[in-house]
């Protein structure tokens, strides 16, 4: 009888053994550089094949490459590098290392590398509140990288992880704080969905370029452009975007020239161009 439990016991254990669904499976610690357990699935690397301990997401052929500078859509870390049409396991939930982006603090949330591509980047947040809903949240870091190239321990979330839809950078500016006039005028929308701002035209600056820095992928920006009390000051779109002005107007805007004249231009942004059209002659 009790040889009889014992075989069957032993049956039990060796075809739970056995047992593993085709694409998802636990993995346990087999390689200090993996990490110290995590879900992970079966995929073929793409045609630049992908590198062990980087982000990876999927390419337009359902394959697997390694994430570029700030991407989205990142399904998990690479667990082994292959080269292309080769199959890689792709650690999609769990405890992983990944290659930093620089150096990053225990606690704080992880997201896709800004100066390597394919690199965990510490956002410097611990609560998704504070963090843009433009960005997606890979992981939260474990361990103290020591710096970029460093491996960093990551709790990996898993693909779908964003910013809190209230987060500082996505919020809209509360008033139209003043913009520098100069040629060129800078105008830093500061990575925002919505930024306001007024310049006031010296008139002794004949013409001026308008150029953009840090403006985000589907913002909405409002200039309010003032004439000094003597008038007659030009400006012109400059940098920054490719500039489509309503009613085919070529990329160039015409002001009021009268002293104190306020016009206001706004635009959208879509990662390329902007799309501008100019209100006239408010008083």
């Amino acid at each position: 009888m009790r040889r009889t439990i014992f075989l069957l016991l032993i049956s039990a254990v060796l075809c739970s053994a056995q047992y593993q669904p085709d694409e998802v499976k636990n993995r346990r610690l087999s390689n200090p550089s993996l990490g110290t357990g995590y879900m992970s699935t079966a995929k073929t690397a793409g045609v630049t094949g992908v590198t062990a301990n980087l982000l990876v997401k999927i390419d337009a052929t359902g394959n697997v490459v390694n994430a570029a500078l700030g991407d989205v859509g990142i399904l998990g870390i690479a667990t082994n590098t292959v080269g292309a049409g080769l199959p890689v396991e792709v650690a999609t939930r769990g405890i992983i290392n990944c290659v930093a982006d620089g150096a990053t603090v225990i606690g704080n949330l992880l997201g896709v590398g800004t100066a390597t591509a394919g690199r965990c980047k510490d956002l410097g947040q611990t609560n998704s509140t504070a963090v843009s809903l433009s960005l997606q949240i890979v992981g939260k870091a474990l361990s103290v990288s020591g710096g970029a190239g460093n491996p960093v321990s990551v709790q990996f979330y898993g693909p779908g992880h964003y910013g809190a839809q209230v987060a500082g950078t996505d919020m809209p500016a509360s008033a139209y704080p003043p913009v520098t006039d100069a040629s060129p005028i800078v105008w830093d929308l500061g990575t925002k969905v919505v930024t306001n701002g007024i310049v006031t035209l010296d008139h002794t600056t004949a013409t001026r370029a308008l150029t953009l820095t840090n403006p985000l992928n589907g913002g909405f920006y409002t200039l309010v452009i003032k004439q000094d009390a003597t008038g007659g000051a030009l400006m012109t779109l400059g940098a920054g975007c490719t500039w489509k002005v309503i009613n085919g107007g070529a990329g160039l805007i015409v002001l009021t020239a009268a002293a104190n004249a306020i016009d206001i231009l706004t635009f959208s942004y879509d990662g390329a161009n902007c799309y501008a059209g100019v209100q006239t002659n408010f008083n």
